[in-house]
């Protein structure tokens, strides 16, 4: 069992060091979602919770009072939430509310929610060694072994790349940082957990992003996701696609990551980049509020895979 005891890819400290809203008597974040009115109930949100306990767990090693106690108290919440798919072949978190864009009805899943659970159950099973745990983890990477049409995470795109989606119910839209943070899941899972069929599906999505990260590539800024027609990385999000496949390319040994990693990170240090990216994403947000108002969605949505699902 391999031992987790460096920071989480991505440092939640700053920005997830404390839920300041509502929660549940166990003191579990609540959350409203865009477009609820007041009077709907609050709702959990997994994402959100992994990236609270993947704080929480830095924040241990870093020797903070009560860190510790507050990690596991998401990831015992992680775990009484996995739900197993129809058939008994994986394990998931769903998501109880829509989504507007993607367009996307109650109950999706989420291939970054997959492998962020992953992450952090694999620490708690580290610190525990609980068997109920390492029985979830094992369920939940399952998962990655399905594509979308299966009942799983991953698309099968047009050219036959394999990629993490991060939201599975509308378009596919392949967000680039939300398969990264799936595939960062799946590399730890491995770690710990060794699988011949996981391992050669992972070599397969390593593959699919290698192959497809000039399409994230604008010359100027990356893309947030290939689905959407205009769609550049707001700034968080590009420095995260930055940090993301500079972690990536050196545990994996991609060469194409830490090149493109590079090259992003030179387009954040211009200024002439950053005022044409903020020049164009104004633009953008206004054609994609008209076409989500007004278009069919074909005009705003690209399609990525052969059968467009």
């Amino acid at each position: 069992m391999a031992e987790f005891c460096e920071q989480y890819m991505i440092d939640y400290v700053g920005s997830k060091r404390e839920w300041t809203g509502a929660t549940d008597a166990e003191a579990i974040p609540l959350f409203r979602p865009r477009r609820a009115r007041r009077t709907d109930p609050l709702v959990y949100h997994a994402g959100l919770v992994c990236q609270y306990a993947l704080a929480q767990y830095d924040l241990s090693l870093a020797g903070e009072a009560g860190a510790a106690e507050r990690f596991l108290r998401y990831a015992r919440w992680l775990e009484r939430s996995a739900v197993e798919e129809p058939r008994g072949r994986f394990r998931t978190w769903r998501y109880a509310f829509g989504l507007r864009t993607p367009p996307t009805d109650p109950g999706w899943i989420s291939g970054m929610t997959q492998g962020q659970a992953l992450s952090v159950l694999l620490r708690a099973h580290s610190r525990t060694g609980d068997p109920a745990t390492a029985r979830i983890v094992c369920d939940a990477a399952a998962a990655f072994l399905f594509d979308v049409d299966e009942g799983g995470v991953v698309l099968r795109l047009s050219d036959g790349s394999r990629f993490i989606e991060e939201v599975v119910g509308g378009p596919p839209t392949a967000v680039l940082n939300g398969c990264l943070y799936g595939i960062c899941g799946l590399v730890e899972f491995l770690q710990a957990f060794p699988d011949a069929a996981l391992g050669r599906r992972l070599d397969a999505l390593v593959a699919g992003v290698s192959r497809r990260l000039p399409d994230y590539d604008t010359g100027y800024w990356s893309r947030y996701c290939l689905g959407i027609r205009w769609c550049l990385a707001p700034d968080a999000y590009h420095r995260c696609h930055v940090q993301q496949l500079r972690y990536l390319g050196a545990i994996l040994g991609e060469a194409i990551f830490h090149r493109f990693a590079e090259r992003w990170n030179g387009y954040g240090q211009r200024r002439i980049q950053k005022a044409r990216r903020r020049v164009v994403a104004s633009l953008q947000r206004y054609v994609n509020r008209v076409m989500t108002v007004t278009g069919p969605t074909s005009l705003k949505y690209r399609r990525l895979t052969a059968g467009g699902a």
